[in-house]
């Protein structure tokens, strides 16, 4: 973002001292792409490392969910009654 006020601060400068304004603002566009670059190979990794995690988390409370379910449909299932013990 830096690059590109540079380059139209120079480009505004060039034309006001009579430089051709191209030339002016290749090191400014240059700068920004370097930096644009940089920003990719920083967040690239840093979102496939997001979502992974994020994956596996979700993937971690939807078997607990499933056990959760699990352990309250046995706590529901009717069951009879004991039956006494006969003594003799």
């Amino acid at each position: 973002m830096l690059g590109i006020i540079r380059a139209f601060h120079d480009l505004a400068g060039a034309t006001s001292q009579g430089v051709q304004g191209t030339q002016a603002v290749m090191s400014g566009i240059a700068e920004s792409l370097v930096a644009t670059g940089v920003g990719l190979l920083v967040a690239l990794p840093a979102v496939a490392t997001y979502n992974a995690f994020i994956r596996r988390v979700e993937t971690q409370t939807s078997e607990a969910e499933g056990l959760a379910h699990a352990i309250l449909g046995y706590i529901k299932t009717p069951r009879p009654a004991p039956q006494p013990i006969q003594g003799s």
